[in-house]
């Protein structure tokens, strides 16, 4: 098994997660038009001398465990070994049939390093736990058979099963013990722990040039999800719910004035009326399912329940707007209901984007991605303060000033 993803090698990728990390590894983490110098044994130079195509990089190891492929020759190896003053690279085993003068690409660039793998497996992974508490302590999961710290990671879903309620992991505190964002689970009721997007299933064929980058963002916004670079590694992280990192308190203040600056996302961002169309048939040149939802109706039963989102976002807001998507990535039934439900509960309500400026010191640590509540009561109303959850989609900071600026999105 690979990691907490659930996939085997060779498996057929259908998780939004795990699609977003292959185009990573195989198509950003690259480096293109390459020319193979010399081939001697498992040896590969590319240094430049002969066909003045050399590689990036001079540093030591530096493509250690990538992949170069050789597109002249169809074939593969993992880098077992670089040495950056000669460029030349050892690989796995001997290639066969490999000369100078073919041309060849690196893919996986340091993809370990570059890619957070638990924040995509948070996201991605299917089921990795099931079973039933043997004890009750407020706020945790404990289960004295389970081995939680090599299969559980902060943010992933908690169900319970036996009530169907629903939360996050804040943290795995042992093999036994889970600390749960709310308190759900008692002794003797059966749970069950997943990815945020576990059971998602996306498809396509790519039947026009598109750049990967245009790919990823458009499966970030069909599985509502944010990829975010965080010190040097990205993060895959989804916009609802999670576990939470810390609590912001003290904003830093110029003249008395509170350096906190909160604003609503506009008016035009509110819908009441929702289509979604997906299963593209390459074949008819058109999509072939549909669902849809509004105040008085909605195309499926397990929609129902946001009818009320509809009516109280027309009733609120005094609006009448149609949002309508066409999914090039969704054909099965049940995600196309997880991601309407998503957008129907996003886009019925205004939501809270804050700027907030903080001390170098209490707030140099937070990235993002990472999930805060506020203890600010200043600001949130009643019921809100320290209890509402705010995503860090952006950070600065001005060192001469010695202050961060966090991005905050509820």
């Amino acid at each position: 098994m690979s990691r907490k993803t659930s996939y085997n090698t060779d498996d057929l990728i259908d998780n939004p997660s795990g699609i977003i990390e292959s185009l990573m590894r195989d198509e950003i983490l690259v480096e293109r038009d390459l020319v193979i110098d010399r081939v001697s044994s498992n040896v590969v130079t590319i240094d430049g001398s002969v066909n003045s195509t050399p590689v990036n990089s001079a540093v030591n190891d530096f493509y250690n465990n990538a992949i170069i492929v050789n597109a002249s020759k169809n074939g593969r190896y993992f880098i077992s070994d670089y040495a950056g003053s000669t460029r030349q690279f050892t690989m796995s085993s001997t290639p066969t049939g490999w000369a100078a003068g073919d041309l060849c690409y690196i893919k996986n660039i340091r993809g370990n390093d570059f890619i957070d793998t638990d924040y995509f497996d948070t996201v991605g992974a299917g089921t990795v736990e099931t079973g039933t508490a043997t004890s009750t302590t407020a706020g945790k999961l404990i289960d004295s058979t389970q081995n939680f710290l090599s299969t559980v990671l902060p943010g992933m879903v908690v169900k319970n099963v036996t009530d169907t309620t629903y939360t996050y992991v804040k943290t795995v505190d042992s093999n036994t013990q889970i600390t749960l964002m709310e308190d759900i689970v008692v002794s003797g009721e059966e749970y069950m722990i997943y990815g945020t997007r576990a059971g998602w299933k996306f498809r396509r064929s790519l039947n026009s040039k598109q750049s990967s980058k245009e790919i990823i963002n458009q499966l970030c916004y069909e599985s509502n999800t944010i990829l975010v670079r965080s010190h040097k590694k990205y993060r895959l992280v989804s916009l609802e719910g999670g576990n939470t990192v810390g609590t912001l308190t003290n904003p830093d203040a110029e003249n008395g004035i509170p350096q906190v600056f909160p604003q609503l996302t506009p008016l035009s961002s509110i819908y009441t009326d929702f289509t979604l169309n997906y299963g593209y048939d390459y074949a008819k040149k058109k999509y072939t399912k549909s669902l849809s939802v509004n105040k008085n109706a909605s195309s499926d039963a397990s929609l129902d329940a946001l009818k009320t989102n509809c009516a109280s976002a027309e009733t609120d807001y005094k609006i009448k707007r149609k949002w309508e998507y066409n999914s090039d990535w969704i054909d099965d039934d049940s995600t196309a209901v997880y991601f309407l439900s998503l957008m129907v509960q996003k886009l019925t309500y205004q939501r809270l984007l804050i700027e907030w400026r903080g001390n170098l010191q209490y707030h140099f640590q937070y990235e993002k991605g990472d999930r805060v509540l506020l203890n600010y009561s200043t600001m949130l109303p009643v019921g809100k303060n320290n209890s509402t959850v705010f995503l860090i989609t952006g950070k600065t900071i001005d060192f001469k000033k010695k202050v961060v600026s966090l991005y905050l999105l509820y």
